[in-house]
């Protein structure tokens, strides 16, 4: 970043590096770094998804819906779609088109 911007380095206020390892120390007995582990049982979870028993509260992110950066992003449209019913999809696709 600081050869593409010059005095980049001097706005950053925070850094965090971190490796598999990192991880492992922290807790993480196999370096992962998403809260449940990326195995195939975890997509067999029931209790894993976007909806609760709690009448207009959802969750998103990588845990409610797969793993990484896209997952994560998934996430929030599944439960944008939830909350938009019925056919929320549909109008998330249409407002991304416009």
């Amino acid at each position: 970043m600081e050869s593409k911007f010059p005095g980049f380095r001097e706005l950053v206020e925070y850094k965090e590096v971190s490796t598999p390892l990192s991880y492992e120390l922290g807790g993480r007995s196999n370096g992962e770094f998403y809260g449940i582990p990326a195995v195939p049982q975890r997509f067999k979870l029931k209790w894993l998804c976007h909806t609760t028993p709690i009448k207009n509260f959802y969750l998103t992110g990588t845990d409610a819906s797969s793993l990484g950066f896209i997952g994560a992003m998934m996430g929030g449209v599944v439960t944008a779609s939830a909350i938009l019913e019925p056919a929320g999809f549909p109008k998330i696709l249409r407002a991304v088109r416009k």
